[in-house]
């Protein structure tokens, strides 16, 4: 499918959904205004009657991942601010009884059980759902691998190792903006603005921060690769040579923290 047709479609469902919840506000009754779905049934009722037959014609020609995906933080975001998800009405009530605790699984459910009722598939509910905390179960365990990764390389760094750190740094600034390098940038990308630059530095602690639950390198800044100050991204202020910081690790790529020959 050619992607600006595929993004132009989308845009267009995002316009007509949001034009269809303003308008459903003019229609119905202030009975019906009123009512918020108290089960999976009711909302299908619902959404019949709040789409105009041009949204669902549109909704009919997508996939339902696109579909459910694209209306997140649109159709989504009304279903779970105006049907009591958030506030943990009869619908969150209805969900968390099949064991679905989240208000954003719910909607999302809520959105792929609609797109199946429009095109005259099985909603499967108890299916779905099955998916759902099979894929949550999936992430979890690829954040437990990845944090027993953090944790090896954490044995790797003692308190007293210099260590060389690479950062990007925002070109032509006075003091340069970093950023660590992290496993979800583009390099390509990244160096189209900043400047890869080799930071040398200090371990004084290491760890779990305890309001983040981030693994964390308490580091002394010892060389700023000629620069008297930069801006660190976090905690976002101006430092010097001989400031401390914490550097979260959750996301990071290893391969950018060298210990400094001994």
């Amino acid at each position: 499918m050619n992607i600006r047709f595929s993004y132009m479609r989308h845009l267009l469902l995002l316009l007509l959904t949001q034009f269809a919840i303003l308008s459903y506000t003019q229609e119905p009754t202030r009975k019906e205004l009123k009512y918020k779905p108290k089960n999976l049934e009711e909302c299908m009722a619902k959404l019949d009657l709040m789409l105009t037959e041009t949204d669902k014609d549109t909704i009919r020609s997508m996939g339902e991942h696109d579909f459910a995906t694209s209306q997140h933080f649109s159709l989504g975001l009304h279903i779970r601010n105006y049907w009591g998800l958030w506030k943990q009405k009869e619908l969150y009530h209805f969900f968390d009884s099949l064991g679905v605790t989240h208000p954003d699984n719910m909607s999302g459910l809520i959105l792929v059980s609609y797109h199946r009722h429009l095109t005259g598939r099985k909603i499967d509910l108890k299916g779905q759902i099955q998916e759902l905390n099979a894929s949550i179960s999936e992430y979890q365990q690829k954040i437990e691998n990845y944090n027993d990764e953090i944790r090896e390389h954490m044995k790797t760094y003692g308190i007293g190792d210099t260590v060389i750190i690479d950062f990007y740094l925002r070109k032509n600034m006075k003091y340069p903006q970093s950023y660590s390098v992290q496993h979800s940038q583009d390099p390509e990308v990244m160096l189209q603005h900043y400047n890869l630059t080799p930071l040398t530095m200090l371990v004084v602690n290491k760890g779990i921060d305890s309001k983040t639950k981030q693994f964390e390198l308490s580091l002394r800044l010892l060389d700023l690769a000629g620069n008297d100050k930069i801006r660190l991204w976090y905690p976002y202020n101006k430092s010097k040579v001989g400031d401390i910081f914490d550097l979260p690790l959750n996301g990071i790529d290893f391969s950018s923290i060298k210990k400094f020959p001994n």
